[in-house]
């Protein structure tokens, strides 16, 4: 899951790069499969206007007998 720290009320968080599922106003849920998954998300303030961007990326390995 990505997921925003502290996300500022008023605020929107819309993610890219990924598909989510169950997703919140500010957090990503994603698939669970090996492989890498990138997302961005673009912080917008109560007038819509972009304030930041942000992009994280993780690896998801299998492990046989986990």
């Amino acid at each position: 899951m990505f997921d925003m720290l502290s996300p500022v009320s008023g605020y929107t968080y819309p993610w890219s790069g990924v598909t989510c599922s169950g997703g919140g106003p500010a957090w990503c849920a994603i698939q669970v499969f090996p492989g890498s998954y990138t997302a961005t998300v673009t912080i917008r303030d109560g007038a819509g206007n972009g304030v930041d961007a942000q992009g994280v990326t993780a690896t998801l390995e299998y492990e046989p007998g986990m």
